[in-house]
């Protein structure tokens, strides 16, 4: 009654063993549109954070990435793989109403972070690999069975990296995200290491082009009143209270926009 045509070079039987593999294509563009449409917020803004996420003041104390303010402290990986306080500069991106698509990367020892698919993490294929030689990756890249780096367990080595892997992988939607700008270009969320870059896969083009940032924070602190309008204006400290894109990492999207490579930029 139904006529049932298979594509030119396959038998019927071939056919069948290619159900789960276009099963697995359609459920995967399913899942996309459903959480990450065009219209998310997540793939124009980059890479963010929920405000729930937990991050580590100089102080002790632990708190949510809402309660954060520029100036703060928080425990993030220096250049040489180390745990280190750095100051947070400024926030790349903020708003406290949008509802974003997020990753929850889910491993063996317990840590879970989640943010967004655009988001760079640092990522080993080798569980004997230093967090220092770690690829940082979108989180959408992400695979089960690789390892990222968290913070230590041991209460009395809590500065200590120790690798875990990736056990689950899931998908969600949050109201309201974070996405805060230290020194050392890094942050512990949630005692999970990563990036605070995002929509570009490389961790030294990004850091490389908040350079004049660091400057103008060191300029402001040695050579004038770190209190000085004009800083302030440049720094635009306020924006902690206003949120939205602060203005520079606008600008840099622009002028990245037309001189980087295509390949290089995050895609769903």
């Amino acid at each position: 009654m139904f006529g049932f045509y298979a594509p030119d070079g396959w038998t019927f039987p071939q056919l069948v063993t290619k159900i789960p593999l276009v099963y697995h294509f359609y459920a995967t563009q399913f899942i996309k549109s459903k959480y990450f449409s065009d219209s998310s917020i997540a793939i124009y803004t980059g890479g963010c954070f929920p405000s729930t996420s937990q991050v580590h003041l100089k102080s002790g104390t632990s708190v949510n990435l809402a309660d954060v303010s520029v100036g703060d402290e928080l425990l993030t990986m220096n250049h040489d793989g180390e745990l280190e306080y750095s100051e947070v500069l400024m926030f790349l991106d903020r708003d406290q109403s949008a509802t974003v698509a997020f990753y929850t990367l889910h491993t063996t020892g317990g840590r879970n972070v989640t943010l967004t698919p655009s988001h760079l993490i640092h990522v080993a294929d080798s569980r004997d690999t230093h967090q220092n030689k770690a690829t940082p990756v979108f989180a959408q890249d992400v695979r089960v069975g690789q390892y990222i780096f968290t913070r230590s367990t041991d209460s009395h080595d809590s500065h200590m990296i120790q690798i875990s892997q990736v056990a689950r992988i899931s998908m969600r939607t949050v109201r309201g995200y974070y996405a805060p700008l230290t020194k050392h270009g890094t942050i512990v969320v949630d005692d999970v290491i990563a990036s605070c870059y995002a929509r570009i896969n490389s961790q030294t083009i990004a850091h490389f082009a908040f350079a004049p940032v660091r400057m103008l924070k060191y300029i402001s602190e040695m050579l004038l009143d770190n209190e000085h309008p004009h800083i302030d204006f440049l720094l635009d400290r306020n924006y902690n209270q206003h949120g939205g894109v602060h203005w520079y990492a606008g600008w840099l999207q622009r002028i990245a926009d037309v001189i980087i490579p295509d390949y290089q930029w995050f895609k769903l």
